[in-house]
């Protein structure tokens, strides 16, 4: 039985499909993490437990736990959970134009973790206004070079 995390973005979806994948192939124990707030409501917080307890009852795994870590701070729940040797299986967060000085959890985590990390990434079909974008955007290097090239 898939859990599809309602609160959470595709991209951790598909980190938790191959995290059971990669655990049911070797055998290693897996363990799923949810970092919440101290101060989320109760609605939300059962909404987690619920979401969390339907991916312990996955019986093809064994070794699967859930936990969930209240904390101010998703960074340090996480990296004060984990060991040197854990692999680290994290969902990007989707933010492919914002900009942040610190940057996003996955890179975070990615930077000071200790041991192997994968940020899983699903592939997203381009809309067809980036496709236009990204042809009008060769076209005018295209154009330019032409120009540049005949007024020799």
């Amino acid at each position: 039985m898939e859990s599809r995390f309602s609160t959470k973005p595709d991209n951790s979806n598909y980190g938790l499909y191959l995290s059971k994948r990669l655990s049911k192939n070797t055998g290693a124990e897996l363990h799923v993490i949810r970092v919440i707030q101290p101060d989320i409501d109760n609605e939300m917080h059962e909404l987690i437990e619920d979401d969390l307890e339907k991916v312990s009852e996955d019986k093809s795994i064994y070794g699967i736990s859930t936990h969930l870590i209240e904390n101010i701070s998703v960074e340090n729940a996480i990296q004060d959970f984990l060991e040197k040797d854990d692999i680290l299986v994290i969902g990007d967060s989707g933010r492919r134009f914002s900009f942040s000085l610190i940057g996003d959890l996955p890179c975070v985590l990615a930077k000071s973790h200790k041991g192997p990390v994968l940020i899983i990434k699903k592939h997203r079909p381009i809309s067809s206004g980036g496709l236009m974008y990204v042809v009008m955007k060769k076209v005018r290097r295209i154009m330019s070079y032409v120009m540049h090239v005949f007024k020799k």
